[in-house]
């Protein structure tokens, strides 16, 4: 691949700091690549190389791009911060001879910490979804600056209980490899010794998304200065994790002689699609101005769509489904990954295969679809002439109160309103695309297939991939954006995850409003109306 005349000034420098600001699909992975190759020739040693991705996959991804642009080299190292963090731990232990608990992954472990906790702190009261709390927890530890006690009860004292038993056990989960190294390097001599001359040179991928504390570990050991981040503030969408895209915005004050280039050429979607994306992030305030644009066709027009509620939106996308995924990738991509299971019955229902990211949760074996799944059996068993359909009975458990009843225990087991809105519109769409109880169990059989070119995807799972066309749904406010988010500073985390969410489209984007959830009434996402503006403001 040639290299444009801003991709050359990345990938040739040498010495010093550098900021790359990267817009989407301009090509980041070639510089971050090309560059190493650049080094290799005669420079340093690939021993002396280090790259810093934000994933296990995309380090892998980038090892194979290089080994096939340069096969008779070796490998620099390639890692994510948590594995280099891990390695400053090891090494302190082999001099030391203390030991950690590693704990990082094993969520069965930390759960049973955190439910002592709560039923301590918490007594009564159900725990919400540990996954929910630890979030919090990790977004606390990394930002210190955010509390959660307005979300969860006594968070701040839940935490601290936590982060004690952690440390007076000696385990190490991912948040604390990063703090721990970050305090191994500030305190002790040997270690920041032995590791800020390990690296000649050290380039970090997806800069907007390091933490704080992960930024200041970086910082260490690039004592020397040379030091090349990848960055896009307008796409940091991880804050929820504790990433902190001001690092970025910071680079230039802490590293004074720093040099910044941009790409801005988008080289996967086209021109309607990063027009209008760009229009939409310039609305946030804190970020740094760029000139995206694309040399591409102007493509099809952005296609907005308003449906009555969640079962017609989920109806009206997998039926365009069914045409446009034999012209190409398709993905589904939602704020909340609850969303996907009403896709899923759809494109069981057209016999469609897909694949899902970013969590996939299975309604089928919630409580209260066992009980509807059952009540239909039994009305099929009973039945002596006609056999009424799925349909009907639900109906009449509506009736009787089924609705309320569903609700009341859904808020006794600490789930939200949006959960409930979700497995009602579940159950009614499961019942009225169904015959029968054996069509039931058909539908929910999930036909999932990795290596089907449809793909289900929250937005944040979606981001570095790319697809033909892209449906960006449940755009209500309180869905995208958050409800939290409303009003204040976090609309423009929701703002850079929609932009992240539009720029995943090569040739067509649908932004989709169901207007109702369950029953109630929704309001059109700022988002799908800011773009509705935008869009019909487009010549052509």
């Amino acid at each position: 691949m040639r290299l444009s005349d801003s991709q050359k000034k990345a990938v040739y420098h040498r010495e010093g700091p550098c900021l790359v600001l990267a817009g989407p699909g301009s090509g980041k992975t070639t510089v971050i690549t090309r560059r190493l190759g650049f080094l290799t020739d005669g420079i340093t040693s690939p021993d002396r190389l280090l790259s810093v991705t934000f994933t296990r996959a995309a380090g892998r991804e980038m090892a194979v791009r290089y080994a096939s642009l340069y096969p008779d080299r070796r490998l620099p190292h390639f890692g994510t911060v948590h594995s280099l963090c891990n390695r400053i731990i090891y090494d302190y232990e082999n001099i030391t001879g203390k030991k950690y608990f590693r704990i990082g992954g094993d969520t069965k472990v930390k759960q049973k910490i955190l439910e002592e906790i709560w039923s301590k702190v918490n007594k009564g009261v159900n725990m919400p979804e540990a996954e929910e709390v630890f979030s919090l927890i990790s977004r606390r530890t990394n930002r210190p600056e955010y509390s959660s006690d307005g979300f969860i009860r006594n968070f701040e004292k839940i935490y601290e209980m936590y982060i004690t038993y952690k440390r007076q056990n000696s385990l190490v989960d991912f948040d604390d490899m990063v703090l721990y190294a970050k305090e191994l390097l500030e305190n002790d001599e040997r270690i920041l010794r032995r590791w800020s001359k390990k690296y000649e040179y050290i380039q970090v991928d997806e800069g907007q998304d390091l933490s704080r504390a992960q930024f200041e570990v970086m910082k260490y050991l690039a004592g020397h200065g040379n030091i090349f981040v990848v960055a896009d503030d307008d796409q940091g969408i991880y804050a929820f994790r504790g990433a902190d895209p001001g690092c970025v915005l910071e680079f230039e004050k802490y590293y004074s002689n720093c040099v910044k280039y941009y790409l801005e050429e988008n080289y996967r979607s086209c021109k309607r699609i990063v027009q209008c994306a760009s229009s939409l992030i310039a609305l946030n305030g804190n970020r740094y101005e760029k000139n995206l644009y694309t040399n591409n066709r102007l493509g099809e027009k952005i296609e907005f769509a308003h449906l009555k509620n969640l079962s017609e939106q989920a109806r009206f996308v997998c039926e365009k489904i069914s045409k446009l995924s034999k012209k190409g990738s398709v993905c589904v991509i939602y704020r909340n990954n609850l969303s996907a299971c009403l896709f899923k019955l759809y494109l069981n229902h057209f016999n469609l295969s897909y694949n899902v990211l970013g969590g996939n949760i299975n309604i089928a074996s919630d409580m209260m679809v066992k009980k509807v799944l059952k009540n239909i059996r039994n009305a099929e068993k009973e039945a002596r002439f006609i056999i009424p359909r799925p349909k009907k009975v639900f109906e009449r458990m509506i009736l009787s109160g089924f609705y309320d009843d569903m609700s009341e225990y859904y808020e006794r087991n600490g789930k939200s309103r949006v959960y409930s809105e979700y497995v009602y519109e579940f159950l009614k769409t499961l019942c009225s695309i169904n015959g029968s109880y054996e069509d039931i169990t058909r539908c929910i059989e999930f036909k999932e297939d990795k290596q089907s070119n449809i793909t289900l995807s929250t937005a944040h799972s979606a981001k570095g991939l790319e697809f033909d066309t892209v449906f960006i749904v449940d755009l209500v406010n309180g869905e995208f954006p958050k409800r939290e988010s409303l009003g204040g500073d976090m609309l423009e985390e929701e703002g850079r995850l929609f932009y992240v969410a539009m720029t995943r489209a090569r040739s067509k984007l649908f932004l989709v409003y169901p207007e109702m959830r369950g029953n109630n009434q929704e309001e059109a996402s700022v988002f799908y109306e800011e773009t509705l503006r935008h869009a019909c403001n487009q010549i052509g």
